[in-house]
């Protein structure tokens, strides 16, 4: 962790001790809210002037802060990945279709943590060369960059029994290639030029003959800038959560894993994964048209409440955090508390 991040998770930790929102911490030290998001995320390197104003504000000396930086400089890294990559599991669950165990629960937390783990790669690379990526990707993509990450993590641990649909535009996502009737009919759909496999058809993949497993992601909802102010990116969303809107490009979505993910330490982090093989048309919405001059480009439904507590009563594991545990135990989510 950069020694910003670390003084942006201690400030952070000293302005909820004393209760104080972000707005408020801003007023006080006549500092913009922004910047104190982006302090608290290690966005920012503040100047001394700052620094003793933010420590004034939090009833601490500027040495204190400093000497209590030191101290969790040595201890933070392996606290909070132990944090990060701890998962309460549900025995009950795993990932089932045409009544076989497709990826059993420990897979889809082996594929979690390779997706986190490879999410925090990335962003400490693209740091170090100046570029915060998750910034760069905005809220509307990175549900969907998300999404393909997990795919790919999920493709790994599938002992090669899922493959990823080689079409961009094909579903499901994985396609179910254990059987060697499915693989070879995969092998004769495809053709493969210098190691990359290239579809002779978009049909032939949408739908896959075989089938497979759809992936949705999610950081949920929470209630419009009239109401609160909107999370920013890297700022975690838990607090303010007041739905999940899974969304898919026809009705018909079924066999689905679907994420639910947030910021953690100002890194997207999966916080929980369910699956349902039960869907049908009556759980998601009607399709949505894209509005003119709109941010989306193509048709959506999103799942209704309905599919959104029958998808989280068949969770399979939820991140091992207070905050998590506690949120999605409401029983218009998993209905209670898992640990």
């Amino acid at each position: 962790m950069s020694s910003e991040k670390a003084l942006g998770s201690l400030i952070q930790r000293h302005r909820l001790t004393k209760g104080l929102t972000q707005e408020k911490l801003a007023e006080f030290c006549e500092l913009d809210r922004t910047y104190i998001s982006l302090l608290e995320r290690g966005l920012r390197s503040p100047t001394l002037n700052v620094l003793s104003r933010v420590a004034k504000t939090l009833d601490t000396k500027l040495s204190d802060l400093f000497k209590e930086l030191e101290l969790s400089n040595s201890h933070l890294n392996e606290k909070r990945k132990s944090e990060m990559y701890s998962y309460v599991v549900n025995n009950n669950a795993d990932v089932i279709l045409h009544d076989e165990v497709i990826l059993s629960k420990e897979q889809i937390v082996e594929a979690v943590i390779a997706t986190n783990t490879n999410l925090k790669r990335l962003s400490d690379i693209t740091t170090e060369s100046g570029v915060e990526v998750f910034e760069a990707l905005g809220m509307r993509n990175l549900s969907g960059f998300i999404g393909e990450f997990f795919v790919s993590s999920l493709e790994l641990v599938s002992n090669k029994g899922l493959f990823k649909n080689p079409h961009q535009d094909g579903y499901p996502d994985l396609l179910l290639v254990n059987s060697e009737e499915s693989l070879s009919y995969f092998n004769s759909i495809v053709d493969v030029v210098d190691g990359k496999l290239y579809p002779k058809e978009k049909s032939l993949f949408s739908p896959f003959k075989y089938g497979g497993l759809e992936v949705k992601a999610t950081c949920g909802s929470t209630p419009s800038a009239k109401v609160m102010s909107k999370p920013l990116i890297g700022e975690q969303r838990v607090h303010k959560l007041i739905g999940f809107d899974w969304k898919a490009h026809h009705r018909e979505t079924n066999n689905l894993i679907s994420i639910y993910w947030d910021f953690l330490d100002g890194l997207p982090t999966i916080c929980a994964v369910f699956y349902r093989n039960d869907l049908t048309e009556d759980d998601w919405g009607k399709i949505v048209q894209p509005k003119e001059n709109g941010g989306r480009t193509t048709s959506v439904s999103i799942m209704n409440s309905g599919g959104v507590k029958k998808m989280c009563e068949n969770w399979i594991a939820v991140i091992e955090d207070e905050d998590y545990i506690s949120t999605l135990s409401n029983r218009k989510w998993i209905g209670y508390n898992i640990k």
